[in-house]
Order: structure tokens, then C-alpha cells, then sequence
């Protein structure tokens, strides 16, 4: 064996040099796996193994043996069996302090491997020999505690396809038979290493298991001799045996049940917590949030957890009376988000329990955690700590229901109903909570940390650090608001005026167009405070939902004063223009722009109030109506110059936006009286602004003579259809004069034209699918031309991908929107020319380019048959075939196999919508089907009706081979459209899918449960199984599995018969899923114990 050994050596460096080509390598490979499949190879690796200092030898044998574990261990004799062990144990306690730690662990998870098919039927002394006694041995407590590590994760929590269910059960019941004794000994193996750190770490009582329902609990507090945070000085040894105990605990956490934990078990943990430099603080924290994330505890448990978070706030306690002058900043980052973690889940998880437990210090934790959040040395761990913040504050605004379990406690019901008051006892922390967030976000007293985050780079969600930042801190802002509107509505009212009263007043540094402050120092100063005034108009903005529903009457007054407030920020803004001004300071005009912008943004939010107002002012207009008039207009004339004056694309968006939303939710009709707005209407063709900014310009106009006023009884359609005529006219005048063009000769020019009106025109009618018939007929009369002309431009453009798109996209808005005006006749001709001109020669073509434009154009053909197929109109069934035909035999052939294609999704819909709402298409009406067995008569008491018997066998095959691709959205999309037809037309129970579809569909579905591809749909797949398994649960429980287990390869028939009998043929879901489960589990093990028990060759093989 010397020799062979010698030879493998060599073999094997020659396979890891560099300088070998990749032929020998394969050849080099194949004799290596011949070895490994040769009878007795096992003897000839542990020989390897235990006379080689090669890595490379090593882990090959090492890999030998697993192989030989896997796929040869049931065909091995008992004695090789036994010596395999002995040889793996040998190495393991002989070599133990000089092997490397990847080998021994490997060597480790050989020995747990045999355990989970051996224990403790043929390997009893498995846990005694390699895991106890290596515990009670100081030179072995390391490879004891690695084995039990293993061991728990590979018994306790084996992954599926490595046991059957029957033997994963048996393991985690002997593996709970083992916890008593493991804790015990890793509890003691933790004390005895803090025992010999010194009298200052005194040791806490005895290991015995206190029981939970302890009554009461002696304060802890924090000392210099129990609680400090300093760092206990380890040996090298004596720390990797905690860091592995440690981890040893965690895991087991995650699975043992919580009866079996100790409290004093927790407090070592606790006392282990508090080495917040290096790795053992965290480990330990690890396993504090083990045991915290249970969530489903008995109420008598209650004082355990009592007693853990006692001790969670002694720690945060200590942390925060710390170094004063460097806070946190001292601690590991890791250390950080471990104990946040502990305070999210004890406030997300177990505050209801303790709010009003005179025993827990609820308020003094909320002081510490106030003040551990603004303490935190990173934005991170900021953000994490404002999320346990917002938590809090969910669970004080909860309803009792929501909260407590049960019957909610008159402490609760107590405590519930001040929600909204100054008595509730948190409303005090919460305002320091704000006040505080509002100096964190404000360069007046944050400027270094604020003008240290970047503000130019877009991250994954198209915000900046910045503005991801200011996004964390306004949220928590309007939680709190939520329960406490009034109470945050002072403290941000100081600050607001403080920052508006600054920035109304900087007219008197405008000196000859230029913006001239005394000193550099002043320049910084002011670039500082309109930072902050930009952010207090976006929390203002945000905060004016807070005025409006059950607050309007509340808030009337204040409200009323902020909008005016706002509405003279934003003409003030309007009229001096500041961002235009020049300014040695660079910087000012992006402020200045920005004010500006939020201005209008927080306006247009307030909007929402003044929708509120004016439908008060309408049951009341003595009290209200010349208020919302007078606010109206000067909302409107603030605006104005902005637009005309088209200084700057930014700013005209953002009144856009605003004017959009102005006409659109308050629509009020004394706009119409007001000359600066009616004169946009001749103005806008000739304002120069950007297509965004136009359309909504468009729409903002358009919207004050097509949507309905509120309260007016003449609503004086026939004069809106004229303004609305003229004024549309003259915004698409060029695409008009098309219909008199001979547009070959100018058909490149008119492209632009085209796309700009169909983009405005478009636009309009999208957005009024939710408005009355009256406002509908008004824009299809004004518009009616221009469909017109539409659809006689689509012939002349079919070549053109981006222009056929965007003539598909207007005429789907208006066949959804207008069908009705447009009338069933004109509907019908114009789909009726689309698939005469929209061919299956023209989709060939397009399809057969795959370019994205092209798919672009057919993706929206698709869905203007969606439109087709959905209409309950008679007249349209005829279009069926034509679409199906479309679909099966020219689109479904080019991108049903391809693993993704944008196609899909609209492909599949359509084939769902012409099933779902064409049905008695394809089956006979219950009418039909009633009289044919009444009247004997000679029809086919078939469901399906002949004639259309393929075309719903070609549609259900399409939906099947799309369970055999990869693309998992098209995946669920299918299957939760199979489900929906079965929900209303009882697809699964139809003879035609029972007698030749249902076998199909369940197996492919159980087959991708096996091969584990859509693993995330797993419970939507059984859950379709189900649903058709339980038409005939007989035929399902007989007949099927049958079937598919014996067209299963990989399975003896023994096999088969296991997972058979033990399928419980019970009718109910949870049954059904478990036994799926297990069915499922049991039959991949089985593969792979067969696949893995390869033939073995003959002899042994020469690497010499």
C-alpha cells in the first residue's frame, strides 16, 4: 500500500498543478473515481488517511469514505462497517489537537453521517464515545463540542432528501432525548470557564432548572463587580471552547423546545453577553435571540421571559452608562446589530406582554433605548433602531384585539382609549422621540453627519444615502403623528416658522439680479437652513393627511393657517425667483430651487384638505365657500408665473404635478372663472416645456372642463365640449391635418406628430376610466376625429415598431375606456381591420426577428385580444378562433419553450381570458346538457361540444408544457388560473379533463414537487393537486399514485409499496398536504439511496 500511496501522492499533485492540461485532468478524474468505486476501496483509504501528511491525500480519502458512507454502507459488512467507525474515531482522538479543523470536521460528519442511518440501532455508543466522553476530557472538549455541533445540525434538522420521514421523526425524538444532559454539560463547560476568571465575575446560582412560574424577581442592577462591560481576557484554547458551546446552544435553541432552558442556563448567556469586543459577545447574543424569537408561548412563561428581559435591560443599562465621550462608538459593529435584534424581537414579539407589569421598568427601557438610538456609530444601526421604534409605536396604536390574545385586560382596554390624549404614559417619550429626529435630520444641530452623506448617488430604490435617511427618520415622524397629530404639530411648529420667517425675508440681500450676503460664513449659514426649511416642507407635506377624514373638524383652524402659510412660501418663490439670482456661493440656487420645489409638492399634498373643505362647503357655503374661493385662487395665481415664465424644467414639472392634482381632487369650479388659469389654455402650444411636463399641463387643463363639478346641477356640458374641442385642436393641430395629407410623402416627418398626440390623447382618456358617462362622451366626441385618423394611420405603419406600439397602446386605452361611446358596431369593424392588416403573416415576421420593440408591438396586440375575448357582446365570439389560431399555431410554437420570454405572461393570459369568459364556447350550457337527457335526444352528453373539443385540448396542453419550464412567474400565473377556472366553471370535475388531462396536470405538478424547481410555490402546487385530487379521491388514492409510482424510475418495488401505504387516504387538507409531503420527501430519498448504490468493481487499482 506504500507504493500505492506514494504513486497517489504524486497523482494527485500533478492534478493541482497549474501546468496540467485539462485532458490529463479528465483522465486523472476517471481513475480516481474508479478507485473510489472499487471493492475494498475503504481499506485502502484508511490506510491513506492515517500514513499521509498530503492535504490532498487526505481530503481525497476523507472523500472516499463519504462516498463509500453514502453509497456502499448497506452492502457492507457488519465488521467493515465497524471498523470504518473505529478507524474514523482513532484518527480523530489520536490526531486531535494536530489536525486541521476543516479535516477533523469532515472526519466529524463521516461519523454523523453512519449515526443518522445507524443510531442507535447498530451504532448505541455513538453519543456516549464521541460526543460525553470527548465532554469530559479537557484535550478532547473541542472535538466533543464540534461533534455535537454536527451532530445537532445533521440529526436534529437533517435536510429532507437525506432521511426518510419515519427516521427523521425517530432522530429529533432522540435527539429531545439527549437535550437534558447536553445543556446540563454545556452549561456546566460555561461556568467553569467564567469560574477562573477572577472573584469580580461572581458565579450565579446553581445549574439545577428554576421553574418559570416564579413570582417575583430581586431587581437587577448594574455593578463595577457584576455588570461591567469589559472585556474578560481569555486563553487561545478556552475561547474557541466557548465560541463553539456557544454555537452549540444556538442551534439547539432553534429547535429544542423552550421548557428545556434554564433561567440560569440565560444568565450565563447574559454574563457571556457582555463581552462586547470580539466574537463571544455575539455568539452569546445569537443565542439570547434564539430563544427570544419564539413568538406561539404559554402564559406561564411569562416571568421567564420577565426574568431574560431584566436582564436584557441591566446590559443596555451598562452599555449606555458607559465611555460618555466615544457612546458606542467603542463597540464591534456586529456586537451592535446582535443586541438591536434582541430589542426588535422583545418589541415586536413579547412587549404585550410586559406594558403594564409593574415589575419590568417599561419607561426607564424606552429612556435607554432613546437614548441608544441616537447614540449608534452607524446609519445602519440607526435605521435598525428607528424600525424598533416604529414597532413600539404600531403596538401603541393597535387595537385591543390586535394586541392582546384573548380577552384584552382592563390595563389595556385602559390604556387603548388615551391613545389620542396627553394622559397616555408614552406620549412623553414619543415627543422626545420626535424632537429629537427632527435635530438628527437638521444641519442647524447635525451638519457634520448630514453633510457627510452622499446626495448625487442613486442606489437599488432611486434614492440617495440622503434621501434614503430622511425617508427612515419622516416615517417614524408620521407614526408618531398617527397617535399624537396635535402634540407633533407643535413641536414642528416652532421650527417652521423659524425657517419660514428666514427665507421670506431674504429679499433684502437681492442686489442688481444677484444674491449678496455679508460674509462666506453667512453664505454656509443660510445654505445650512434652507437644507433644513427643504426638509420641514416635505414633512409638512406628509403631515397634511393628519387634517383631513376624522381630524378635519380637529384641525380646521391650523390647518387653514399652514395652507396659507404655504400658499405664500410658494408666490414668494414664484415672484422673486431666487434661483435665477447670481450668488458667489453656487450651492444657494440649488437650494433655492429645492425650497422651491417642496413648496409646490407640499401645496399639492394640502390639496387633499382643500378637497375635504370644499365639500363642506357645499353643505355649508355661508361658512366655508368664500374661504375655499379665496384659497383657490391664490393657489392658482402662486402657480402661474412659474409655468409662463419656463425658467427652469424642474419647477414647471412640479406645478404640473400640482395643478394635475388641483383639478383633479378638489375640482373646483371657480377656477374657471380665474383669467391666469383660462389663459393656459391659448398659452400652452406655445410654452416651451418638456413631454412630461406637457401632458400633465394637458391633463391639469383638460380636467377642469371634463371631470364633474361637485355640488352644481348645471354642469354646462355643451359649452365644456367646445372649450374642450378648440383646445384639443390646437394642442394636436399638425396630427389633424393628416387626415387631408398624403401622408407616403411626409410619413417620416409626421412620426413625432403622431406619437405626441397619440401620448396626450391617450393620456386623457386613461385617466377618466373611472368617471361618469357623461365626462366619456365628452372626450369621445372632441376626440373622435383623431381615432379616426388612427386607425388609418396603422396600415402605413406596420414596418415601424416604436410607432405601431404606441398606436396598439392608445387603441387598447380607448376600446377599454370608450367602447360604449364608440358603440359595438364601430368597436367591432375597427378589431376587425386590426387582424385583417395585423396578420399571421405580419406576426411571423415580427416574431421571427425577436427584437424588443417587435415583441413590444405583439405584446400589445395580445392584449387587445385580452379586450376582445372579455366582451360579453355575442358579436365578438367570433374572433375567437381566429385568436386561439393566433396563439397555438403561431405564437405558442416560437416562445413557449424558450426558458423566458416577455411573451409569455400576455400569451397565457389571453388563453385564460378566452376560456374564462367564453365558456359555453366550449361547453354546453347546463340548459343544453338537462334537455338532451330529458328528451333522449341523439347530442353527445358530453360536456364539451365537439366542434371546439381540440382547440380546448390544445389550450390545456399549452398551459401544461408551461409547468415544465423554468420561468416561475408564468409558472404561478398558470396554475392560479387553472384554480380560477376550476373555482367558477368546475374545470377538474369536467369528463373531458378527467378522463384525459387530469393525470397529466398531477403529474407534472408532483414531479416538479420532486425535482424541487418552484420550491417557492410549493404550497399553491399541492394545493392544485389537492383541488383535483379531490374530485375522485378514490380514482386519486387507487388509481393514480399507483400509476405514477410504477412509471417512476429509480424506485424498487418495494419501494413503491412503502410510499403507497403510507399516503393516508384522508379527504381533508391538512391530512392531504402532510401526506404530499411526506410522499414527496420519502420517494427523493429513496432515488438517491438507489442512484447512490453504484456497482462495485472488482478488486483494488495501482496508482504507480
Amino acid at each position: 500500500m506504500e507504493e500505492n500511496l506514494r504513486g497517489l501522492e504524486a497523482l494527485l499533485c500533478e492534478f493541482f498543478d497549474e501546468r496540467t492540461n485539462n485532458d490529463r485532468k479528465r483522465a486523472i478524474e476517471a481513475l480516481l473515481e474508479g478507485f473510489q468505486s472499487s471493492k475494498g476501496a475503504w481499506k485502502e483509504a484508511s490506510y491513506f488517511m492515517t500514513h499521509t501528511r498530503n492535504q490532498y491525500v487526505c481530503m481525497f480519502a476523507i472523500n472516499t469514505l463519504e462516498s463509500i458512507i453514502h453509497k456502499q454502507w448497506v452492502v457492507l459488512q457488519v465488521s467493515d462497517k465497524s471498523e470504518i467507525r473505529s478507524i474514523i474515531t482513532g484518527i480523530l482522538k489520536e490526531h486531535n489537537q494536530s489536525t486541521p479543523p476543516f479535516i477533523r470536521n469532515k472526519l466529524i460528519k463521516l461519523l454523523v453521517d453512519i449515526a443518522r442511518t445507524d443510531w442507535p440501532h447498530f451504532y448505541p455508543e455513538f453519543f456516549i464515545k464521541n460526543i460525553y466522553e470527548s465532554l469530559e476530557q479537557k484535550k478532547t472538549l473541542v472535538l466533543g463540542l464540534s461533534t455535537l455541533l454536527i451532530a445537532s445540525e445533521e440529526l436534529a434538522t437533517p435536510r429532507e432528501e437525506n432521511v426518510y420521514t419515519l427516521r427523521r421523526q425517530e432522530l429529533r425524538k432522540l435527539m429531545n432525548e439527549q437535550v437534558p444532559r447536553i445543556l446540563r454539560t454545556l452549561h456546566n463547560i460555561l461556568l467553569k470557564v467564567l469560574s477562573g476568571k477572577g472573584s469580580r465575575n461572581t458565579p450565579p446560582p446553581s445549574p439545577s432548572h428554576r421553574p418559570h412560574a416564579i413570582k417575583t424577581f430581586a431587581p437587577l442592577k448594574s455593578s463595577k463587580e457584576n455588570n461591567n462591560l469589559n472585556p474578560l481576557s481569555y486563553e487561545e484554547d478556552e475561547n474557541e471552547i466557548v465560541e463553539l458551546a456557544l454555537k452549540c446552544l444556538a442551534h439547539l435553541f432553534s429547535w429544542i423546545s423552550l421548557s428545556s432552558v434554564s433561567l440560569d442556563l440565560t444568565d450565563v448567556l447574559f454574563r457571556y453577553a457582555r463581552q462586547s469586543v470580539g466574537n463571544l459577545g455575539c455568539y452569546a447574543m445569537n443565542c439570547i435571540n434564539e430563544v427570544v424569537y419564539c413568538q406561539f408561548v404559554p402564559d406561564n412563561y411569562q416571568n421567564f421571559f420577565l426574568h431574560i428581559f431584566k436582564n436584557a435591560f441591566s446590559l443596555l443599562s451598562d452599555l449606555m452608562n458607559g465611555d460618555p465621550t466615544n457612546g458606542l462608538v467603542a463597540f464591534d459593529e456586529v456586537y451592535l446589530e446582535k443586541f438591536t435584534e434582541l430589542l426588535r424581537n422583545f418589541v415586536h414579539i413579547h412587549i404585550r406582554r410586559f406594558y403594564s407589569n409593574p415589575e419590568f421598568p417599561m419607561m426607564d427601557f424606552l429612556s435607554l433605548l432613546f437614548k441608544y438610538s441616537f447614540q449608534q456609530p452607524y446609519l445602519e444601526g440607526f435605521f435598525s433602531c428607528l424600525e424598533v421604534w416604529g414597532l413600539f409605536i404600531d403596538f401603541v396604536g393597535s387595537s385591543p384585539s390586535r394586541v392582546s390574545h384573548g380577552s384584552p385586560t382592563k390595563a389595556f382596554m385602559k390604556f387603548y382609549s388615551n391613545i389620542n390624549s396627553s394622559d397616555n404614559p408614552y406620549a412623553p417619550p414619543l415627543m422626545a422621540l420626535v424632537r429629537d429626529i427632527l435635530k438628527k435630520i437638521s444641519f442647524k444641530f447635525n451638519e457634520s453627519e448630514l453633510s457627510s452623506l452622499n446626495n448625487i448617488v442613486i442606489d437599488d430604490d432611486n434614492k440617495t444615502e440622503w434621501q434614503n435617511f430622511l425617508f427612515h427618520c419622516i416615517e417614524i415622524l408620521m407614526k408618531v403623528a398617527s397617535n399624537f397629530p396635535n402634540e407633533v404639530f407643535q413641536l414642528l411648529d416652532e421650527g417652521w416658522k423659524e425657517y419660514s420667517s428666514v427665507y421670506l425675508q431674504l429679499t433684502k440681500y437681492i442686489v442688481n439680479s444677484s444674491f449678496v450676503l455679508p460674509s462666506e460664513v453667512e453664505y454656509r449659514q443660510l445654505h445650512c437652513v434652507l437644507r433644513d426649511f427643504s426638509t420641514y416642507l416635505q414633512i409638512m407635506g406628509r403631515i397634511s393627511s393628519f387634517t383631513i377624514g376624522e381630524h378635519f373638524n380637529s384641525q380646521l383652524n391650523i390647518a387653514g393657517s399652514y395652507m396659507k402659510q404655504l400658499i405664500e412660501l410658494v408666490s414668494f418663490g414664484s415672484q422673486y425667483k431666487l434661483y435665477l439670482l447670481n450668488s458667489p456661493f453656487p450651492a444657494l440656487s440649488e437650494d433655492f430651487m429645492d425650497v422651491h420645489a417642496q413648496s409646490l409638492a407640499a401645496l399639492k399634498a394640502w390639496c387633499h384638505w382643500l378637497a375635504q373643505l370644499h365639500r363642506e362647503a357645499i353643505k355649508e357655503p355661508q361658512q366655508f365657500d368664500s374661504h375655499c374661493r379665496e384659497l383657490t385662487s391664490s393657489m392658482v395665481i402662486s402657480v402661474i408665473p412659474v409655468i409662463k415664465s419656463g425658467s427652469n424644467d424642474k419647477l414647471m414639472h412640479a406645478v404640473a404635478h400640482f395643478l394635475v392634482t388641483l383639478t383633479g381632487t378638489v375640482r373646483p369650479p371657480s377656477i374657471w372663472k380665474l383669467k391666469e388659469f383660462t389663459e393656459l389654455f391659448s398659452d400652452l402650444p406655445r410654452l416651451k416645456l418638456l413631454p412630461d411636463a406637457e401632458r400633465l399641463m394637458v391633463r391639469a387643463l383638460s380636467n377642469v372642463l371634463l371631470l364633474t363639478w361637485p355640488g352644481i346641477s348645471d354642469q354646462r356640458w355643451d359649452e365644456r365640449e367646445k372649450h374642450l374641442k378648440k383646445f384639443l385642436g390646437e394642442i394636436t393641430i399638425n396630427f389633424g391635418k393628416l387626415s387631408s395629407t398624403d401622408i407616403i410623402t411626409v410619413k417620416d416627418a409626421a412620426k413625432p406628430v403622431i406619437i405626441h398626440a397619440l401620448r396626450i390623447l391617450g393620456d386623457l382618456v386613461e385617466h377618466i376610466l373611472n368617471e361618469v358617462t357623461q365626462s366619456k362622451k365628452l372626450i369621445h366626441d372632441c376626440i373622435k376625429e383623431s381615432i379616426n385618423i388612427s386607425f388609418s394611420l396603422f396600415p402605413l405603419y406596420l414596418d415601424d415598431a416604436t410607432l405601431t406600439e404606441s398606436l396598439l397602446s392608445f387603441f387598447l386605452i380607448i376600446f377599454d375606456v370608450l367602447k360604449a361611446q364608440m358603440g359595438h358596431e364601430y368597436v367591432e369593424k375597427s378589431i376587425q381591420n386590426l387582424l385583417s392588416v395585423f396578420n399571421q403573416e405580419q406576426l411571423n415576421h415580427i416574431l421571427s426577428t425577436d427584437e424588443g420593440s417587435g415583441l413590444k408591438v405583439v405584446e400589445k396586440f395580445l392584449q387587445i385580444l385580452q379586450f376582445v375575448v372579455k366582451e360579453p357582446d355575442s358579436s365578438f365570439r367570433k374572433f375567437i378562433p381566429l385568436t386561439l389560431s393566433l396563439c397555438l399555431d403561431h405564437i405558442c410554437p416560437l416562445v413557449i419553450d424558450k426558458p423566458s420570454s416577455d411573451l409569455k405572461t400576455p400569451l397565457y393570459s389571453l388563453l385564460f381570458e378566452t376560456l374564462f369568459n367564453n365558456w359555453q364556447y366550449f361547453f354546453k350550457s347546463s340548459v343544453v346538457r338537462c334537455l338532451a337527457v330529458a328528451g333522449h335526444s341523439k347530442i353527445n352528453n358530453n360536456d364539451l361540444k365537439d366542434q371546439n373539443k381540440e382547440l380546448f385540448h390544445r389550450v390545456m396542453e399549452a398551459f401544461g408544457r408551461s409547468f415544465l419550464q423554468p420561468d416561475i412567474s408564468v409558472f404561478k400565473q398558470n396554475l392560479l388560473n387553472l384554480e380560477k377556472l376550476h373555482n367558477k366553471w368546475k374545470l377538474y370535475e369536467k369528463e373531458v379533463f378527467m378522463e384525459s388531462l387530469i393525470t397529466q396536470f398531477l403529474t407534472v405538478l408532483l414531479q416538479v414537487l420532486i425535482h424541487r424547481s418552484h420550491d417557492l410555490l410549493r404550497e399553491e402546487i399541492i394545493t392544485a393537486v389537492y383541488n383535483m385530487a379531490s374530485v375522485d379521491f378514490n380514482a386519486f388514492f387507487s388509481g393514480f399514485l399507483q400509476v405514477f409510482l410504477s412509471g417512476m424510475e429509480g424506485l424498487n418495488d418495494q419501494q413503491r409499496d412503502t410510499l403507497k401505504n403510507n399516503f393516508k387516504c384522508d379527504s381533508d387538507f391538512p391530512t392531504f398536504k402532510s401526506s404530499t409531503d411526506r410522499f414527496i420527501n420519502d420517494l427523493r430519498y429513496y432515488r438517491l439511496c438507489n442512484v447512490n448504490q453504484m456497482p462495485l468493481t472488482q478488486g483494488g487499482m495501482s496508482f504507480t
